[in-house]
């Protein structure tokens, strides 16, 4: 519902394409491999898979009856406030919503003027942009405030600046237009990848 004929034929062939992995029935079940991918630009972080993982979540959720989908609770702020207690940066903003996600979403979203989904997208943006967010309420303006920060402490850190070169090797050795959110991003790629191997070992 909703949906145009484009979104709907690229829907299908994701199905498609995710139920014709490799498969053995095991019982009752059916055992699906998954193959996971480096992303274009080559940087050692995020998978990703054609497969079951890439699906409309109606569909996935259809295909995985029966099964447990394992998400990391408050997942980018938490590895941020992880990564910046190795590198010296103090992060109370960021360490107050990991710990009080729900209560922090809900004052932004009354202080924002939105709702609940859109203030956790804005309390997620912030660490991802080079911008000063223009916020109504001083909640998500201290974590904006701490975010840009985070980004200038991190970018500046020695054993970090290989990541840098990643960027600039994307944009053909020129500067990306969002330097530092960017290079945040990668940092917690960097940190979620082998987080998430180590879980599902």
């Amino acid at each position: 519902k909703g949906w145009g004929a484009e979104k709907r034929r690229n829907e299908y062939k994701k199905l498609q394409h995710a139920l014709n992995q490799p498969s053995t029935r095991e019982g009752d079940y059916i055992l699906m491999t998954e193959t996971y991918d480096l992303p274009k630009s080559g940087f050692p972080g995020r998978l990703y898979s054609g497969g079951i993982n890439g699906l409309w979540h109606s569909f996935r959720s259809i295909l995985l009856a029966e099964t447990a989908d394992l998400d990391m609770d408050c997942c980018r702020q938490r590895i941020y406030v992880w990564v910046c207690a190795q590198f010296g940066f103090n992060a109370p903003q960021t360490k107050r919503y990991v710990d009080n996600k729900d209560a922090v979403r809900a004052v932004v979203a009354r202080e924002e003027g939105v709702n609940v989904k859109v203030a956790k997208e804005m309390l997620n943006a912030v660490y991802m942009s080079d911008e000063p967010r223009r916020c109504k309420g001083p909640t998500l303006q201290a974590i904006d405030t701490e975010a840009k920060a985070m980004q200038q402490h991190l970018y500046g850190v020695p054993s970090l600046q290989w990541i840098k070169e990643k960027l600039k090797e994307q944009q053909d050795g020129s500067e990306p237009e969002n330097p530092k959110g960017s290079f945040l991003h990668y940092v917690f790629e960097m940190v979620e990848c082998p987080l998430l191997l180590r879980v599902a070992k």
